[in-house]
């Protein structure tokens, strides 16, 4: 924060986007934000003094903790603010070789480590199971699916070439078994006679 404090206060004008002539102060609507912040950044809304913790309203609610001695936060938790803010304020730019300005800019590599250990590691897998589920499991649905059509067709051509076709052929057999015993059954004498001798003739023979 010291060093984005000098940057901006201290020294040249560094925006080349835009003119130092269009830059203006802003409106309250801005400010109301930062002032309030800054208000409430103020020590004495956590401690009045700002040297000692144990005045604080936060410790007031933890009772268990007022045995304990934080004399040492306060001076401790200053001096790196002054120490950080000196850091800041002296510190020049730095080289883009550096690598303490790589590791600001990669973010740590932080981008990088989540790349390599979660986003790979979940785009391979969603991969192997996106290969699982097409090859396998859309195989076998399709199997299935394909194996009931040619069943049905089988049981089709069975029900209508064996089954159907033993009925029409005993409906066939006994129809014209009908029509020989009637046609035998026409009322004509001459037919009962050539029956008759026809009959006789093969009693005949049988017993010959």
């Amino acid at each position: 924060m010291a060093r984005q404090w000098r940057l901006i206060f201290f020294g040249e004008y560094r925006n080349k986007t835009i003119p130092l002539t269009q830059a203006h102060e802003p409106n309250w609507l801005m400010r109301g934000p930062v002032a309030l912040l800054a208000l409430l950044s103020i020590g004495i809304w956590f401690s009045i003094n700002p040297l000692s913790a144990h005045g604080s309203w936060f410790f007031q609610i933890l009772p268990a903790l007022e045995e304990v001695s934080f004399w040492w936060l306060a001076p401790v938790s200053i001096g790196l603010v002054l120490l950080g803010g000196w850091i800041g304020f002296r510190m020049t730019e730095p080289r883009t070789d550096s690598i303490f300005v790589q590791l600001s800019l990669s973010y740590g590599f932080l981008d990088v480590v989540y790349y390599y250990f979660v986003i790979s590691p979940t785009r391979k897998l969603a991969i192997v199971l996106s290969r699982t589920d097409k090859r396998i499991l859309d195989g076998l649905v399709n199997g299935v699916g394909v194996s009931t059509v040619v069943l049905a067709h089988l049981a089709r051509v069975l029900d209508r070439s064996v089954v159907d076709g033993v009925v029409n052929g005993a409906a066939w057999l006994a129809s014209q078994l009908g029509r020989m015993t009637r046609s035998v059954q026409n009322g004509q004498v001459q037919s009962y006679i050539t029956a008759a001798v026809v009959g006789l003739l093969l009693v005949l023979w049988w017993i010959l």
